[in-house]
């Protein structure tokens, strides 16, 4: 039995995945796997391209590329999934930082889609709050009369539309993803804040080693 020892920025969407999911309680009809069989451990999402965080600042758009995004979390083979951390850096002329953590409303459902995403990764958490900083003005995004989810889009390392062909991991993606402004922002604020990029998800095969190959399939 693996022990529990060690995913990305936020697309909100609604979706066939989306569907089969209830707040934080584990999908029926998923499993994550590693080779060994069912995984359920802690997980880690390092980028793969820059993540941008785009918004409209008086009628002119303004974007913030990250070059650096590590998350981590729990998850369970029954698709339950916590998100503990955060690290956003190298990001051009803004910060960004998630709030608020952990955020344990998160569910991945098994969702193929031909062409498209393997499964949908839903996190619910009301708390949920990324903190960005941006032309000397603060925002925060998260759920509001709009906006209620985070899906992030997941590949298994076999599907011919993951984002980077060239690697053969699960992958997670923010397909532009949306979120609404809540309080305490700045009055110059967008009423919504849109995130984009991709990168690996992989379990621990050792403490603090990250390089075990997931697979989302129907259980």
């Amino acid at each position: 039995m693996r022990a529990l020892t060690r995913i990305c920025l936020p697309a909100v969407a609604a979706g066939a995945a989306v569907g089969l999911l209830a707040g934080g309680a584990s999908a029926a009809g998923t499993v994550v796997r590693d080779s060994a069989g069912p995984y359920s451990g802690n997980f880690q999402f390092q980028n793969l391209s820059p993540i941008s965080v785009q918004a409209t600042i008086l009628g002119q758009t303004v974007t913030a590329s990250c070059t650096s995004a590590t998350l981590g979390g729990t998850l369970q083979s029954s698709g339950a999934t916590t998100l503990t951390s955060a690290s956003i850096s190298g990001c051009s002329g803004a910060t960004v930082e998630f709030q608020n953590l952990p955020y344990t409303a998160g569910t991945v459902a098994y969702d193929p889609q031909s062409p498209g995403h393997s499964a949908g990764l839903v996190f619910t958490d009301s708390a949920l709050t990324v903190k960005v900083s941006l032309s000397g003005t603060t925002c925060y995004y998260g759920f509001g009369s709009s906006v209620h989810q985070l899906l992030i889009d997941l590949y298994n390392p076999d599907n011919a539309s993951r984002p980077d062909a060239s690697v053969a991991e699960l992958q997670g993606a923010l397909n532009s993803v949306t979120l609404q402004k809540k309080s305490g922002s700045g009055f110059l604020c967008p009423s919504t804040g849109v995130a984009s990029g991709f990168g690996t998800i992989k379990g621990e095969s050792a403490p603090g080693v990250f390089d075990d190959t997931l697979h989302v399939a129907d259980s």
